[in-house]
């Protein structure tokens, strides 16, 4: 401040200050001071203060409040204090955070949409902004969704809107409301005359709620919104709710998606669809409606001439019920729907040649899903079967079982390899019969020799030997046969034990040689008939056999197949 001159006050000197004129403006003892001095400095002194605006005051005494409950002033509300818009969504204010914002929202007199959706506020929170909102008259909407009302939150919304003439859009949604809180709203929506949009969707709304809900809406002229989506407004709460719609007189829009109607639901739905009047939009989506209760509402299509938006998307409905729906407003000649919502419905042909046939006449917009086309039609291919090689093979025109008994010989290829086997046996067999009998011929040599032997010792006996020495001679001789007899058994048995030996043997190559034979002839099967023959069968959906068959030329491809394969089960070496 910059000093002017100094003057004496009794007998010590003072400084003046033009802040300070105004105190000795008065004193008329002023020594050294004219009456033309004094008011010369009275008119360059400083002006006074600069008055506070309602802003300042507003950001002033939300500081304070925020340092009162200790929590952190939200940035959003300081840069623009005075804004007609206040959206504060997620902000974690919890209950303190709302009681330091309702301070200076109590003068605030631009404000009209307040949205505090996300906070976590609870019934502390609420009843602080109740009490703010009771005497604010500027605030028209007002969203407190999902923040952990419950239901004293109910309560205190009630008390709300009994007292507050202003709020027109109320969003509660997400609060965790039960059917015992359903007469609070019904209370609101029945009383309340400027409310026109409440919105109450994912709470916990059955069906005591259906029912309170169904007479305060036959009751209401004003209310033109409700949303009650993700409720559990199902079976009797659905119908009983239908019915009340059918009777209301002011709702343009209802969202009752993702609660189940059902079967009851649906049906009393279709009845308010062919009575009200003022109903604009209704959203059924997600409501376990099949294509049987979709023909319901389809039928009264054409006794509406007020809806113009109808979404029915992602419920139990095909093609057929999609179809149903076309129809009902191919039908309804005053019909305004300009909006159908089938979600990702699969529709066909027929449904998108009768909708463009519909456009051509009227402005409407329908969303579906894919496009459902038949498959295509696949051409018959002449088969590849050798037709002559069947004839052939069938000239004896023997029945299944006159084969099966008589035992047919293999294919050419069966019989190349039974005749080489039959061979190799043969020579087999030649070979051990030689072996055998150049085996007996060395034993009757070695006989011969042993009894040649013996003559020639009895010869040179001596013929003068009395009669004992003759009986012992004989007696050698009866010994010496005794022994050739025992030789020649004993060698007949060796000679059965190597005859059953490679008779053993022989079954075993027989056996081995019919296992190869089968699985040759299994072999030539599969790659050349069996594969064929299946996929004749299986591509072309068609018997080329049947048909010769019942010309009497040759036995179907079925039948030579199972001889086939009972002729392998079998075996042919049988």
């Amino acid at each position: 401040m910059k000093r002017l001159r100094e003057f004496t006050v009794g007998s010590e000197p003072s400084p003046l200050y033009l802040t300070e004129i105004s105190r000795y403006q008065t004193d008329a003892k002023l020594e050294g001071w004219t009456s033309r001095e004094i008011t010369n400095l009275d008119d360059t002194r400083d002006a006074p203060k600069k008055r506070l605006e309602q802003e300042d005051i507003q950001v002033e005494l939300y500081l304070r409040e925020c340092k009162k409950l200790n929590v952190i002033p939200v940035s959003a509300y300081l840069r623009n204090p005075t804004k007609d818009k206040l959206i504060v969504r997620h902000y974690n204010l919890g209950p303190d955070g709302a009681r330091a914002l309702a301070v200076p929202l109590l003068f605030d007199n631009k404000l009209t949409h307040l949205d505090l959706e996300g906070n976590a506020i609870g019934p502390i929170g609420i009843a602080s902004l109740v009490d703010t909102l009771s005497e604010n008259v500027y605030i028209t909407h007002f969203n407190i969704a999902n923040n952990k009302l419950g239901p004293k939150g109910a309560i205190l919304i009630g008390k709300l809107l009994t007292t507050n003439n202003t709020i027109e859009v109320l969003d509660a949604s997400q609060n965790g409301f039960r059917d015992q809180d359903a007469h609070i709203f019904a209370k609101i929506i029945q009383e309340n005359r400027v409310l026109k949009e409440l919105y109450l969707a994912n709470n916990d709304f059955g069906e005591i709620a259906g029912v309170e809900l169904s007479e305060a809406l036959s009751q209401s002229e004003t209310l033109e919104t409700l949303d009650v989506s993700w409720n559990q407004l199902r079976k009797r709460g659905a119908a009983v709710f239908a019915q009340g719609i059918k009777e209301n007189v002011g709702l343009k829009k209802l969202n009752v998606k993702f609660n189940g109607f059902g079967k009851e639901g649906t049906a009393f739905m279709a009845q308010a669809i062919a009575s009200n009047r003022t109903l604009l939009e209704l959203d059924m989506s997600s409501n376990r409606i099949t294509d049987i209760d979709i023909i319901m509402i389809a039928a009264q299509l054409p006794k509406n001439d007020t809806l113009r938006v109808l979404r029915i998307g992602d419920n139990l409905i095909t093609s057929k019920g999609a179809m149903e729906i076309i129809l009902g407003i191919q039908k309804a000649e005053t019909s305004e729907l300009e909006i159908v919502d089938f979600g990702s419905t699969s529709v066909d042909d027929d449904f998108v040649e009768l909708l463009n046939m519909i456009k051509t006449t009227r402005k409407i917009d329908v969303k579906y899903g894919r496009v459902q086309r038949p498959l295509p039609k696949r051409k018959l291919v002449e088969p590849s079967i050798n037709v002559e090689a069947l004839k052939e093979a069938d000239t004896s025109k023997e029945t299944i079982e006159e084969k099966i008994q008589d035992k047919e010989p293999p294919p050419k290829d069966g019989n190349k390899l039974k005749e080489a086997y039959e061979m190799k046996e043969d020579g087999k067999k030649d070979e051990s019969i030689v072996e055998k009998k150049g085996e007996s011929n060395e034993n009757g040599e070695q006989k011969q020799e042993s009894q040649e032997d013996n003559e020639n010792n009895e010869e040179s006996n001596e013929s003068g030997e009395n009669k004992e020495k003759s009986m012992e001679g004989t007696e050698k001789k009866d010994e010496s046969q005794e022994s050739g007899e025992k030789k020649e058994e004993s060698m007949e048995g060796e000679s059965n034990e190597e005859i059953k030996k490679d008779n053993i043997e022989d079954n075993a190559e027989v056996s081995y040689a019919e296992d190869e034979i089968e699985q040759e002839l299994v072999k030539l099967m599969n790659k050349e008939e069996e594969d064929k023959l299946k996929d004749q069968l299986e591509s072309q959906h068609t018997v080329l056999g049947t048909d010769l068959y019942q010309n009497g030329k040759v036995k179907p491809v079925c039948e030579m197949f199972k001889l086939h394969v009972y002729i392998f089960a079998n075996g042919w070496m049988q």
